[in-house]
């Protein structure tokens, strides 16, 4: 057994069966992170390899990577980029500064479809990333997340700066009837207007008949409350393709 680990920016996820359609278990960063993840863990038989993809801050990682250590004696080992590997071209500039979660969902993509797609992955920031028919990576977009976008304008004025914000009520209805949901719908629907933009965009330069839409993160469910396209919910989508990473070559790249 191998256990998966996804850091983001405000949560680690982690799976030792890690499958596109399958909700990992998560741990919120912050106070009495690392005694909810030894918690966690200490139900887990002690694994074979524990790997990683990592946005988080080093000290995140660093506090992941001592409950490992503590419970099994088991490094952390964080995968990067590649500039190809499994059925994926990395077309990045510097392609080993693209997002090791934006490389792993675009290698789980690239293993369930051999159309074109697009991958949205809905974090602390969102990201939007196009993959060819041919499994080129095309490039991508990075937008605010609500929540950031809508922290931004309620910070922008003094009579919005005590304005609790929140915008989980946009998930019922997207038209408020106060301040507060006035900017949390605004954020929302922004967004999801932005994603559909650059989906569509994506899916006309793409120039197929046919282009997949893959949908993960923590924020998808306001994507899906709000937006008519057809997105594959795939809540596991970024460990899916650590996996196919670490099954088929121990953490590095290799052609599909």
């Amino acid at each position: 057994m191998n256990l998966y680990l996804d850091l983001g920016n405000s949560a680690l996820k982690w799976s030792t069966a890690p499958a596109p359609e399958a909700r990992p278990a998560r741990v919120e960063f912050g106070a009495g992170f690392s005694a909810q993840l030894a918690a966690a863990w200490s139900t887990l038989p002690a694994p074979q390899r524990v790997a990683a993809v990592t946005v988080a801050s080093a000290r995140d990682l660093a506090k992941a990577a001592e409950v490992a250590d503590s419970l099994w004696g088991m490094a952390v080992e964080p995968v990067a980029a590649a500039a190809r590997g499994f059925g994926v071209v990395n077309q990045y500039t510097a392609p080993a500064a693209l997002g090791a979660d934006r490389w792993a969902a675009l290698v789980a993509a690239r293993q369930m479809v051999d159309t074109a797609a697009v991958v949205v992955d809905c974090g602390t920031a969102w990201t939007v990333d196009a993959l060819s028919a041919a499994g080129e990576f095309t490039g991508g977009v990075i937008l605010a997340a609500p929540p950031v976008a809508a922290a931004a304008v309620a910070g922008s004025a003094e009579a919005l700066a005590a304005t609790p914000v929140t915008v989980d009520s946009v998930l019922q209805s997207p038209f408020a009837l106060d301040t507060a949901g006035g900017v949390a719908a605004g954020a929302v629907l922004g967004a999801v207007g932005a994603v559909e933009y650059v989906v569509k965009s994506m899916a006309r330069a793409a120039g197929e008949e046919q282009t997949a839409l893959f949908l993960c993160g923590g924020g998808a469910e306001l994507v899906l409350a709000h937006s008519a396209l057809a997105f594959r919910h795939c809540p596991g989508l970024v460990l899916a393709g650590l996996g196919v990473m670490v099954a088929a070559g121990e953490g590095e790249a290799m052609d599909r």
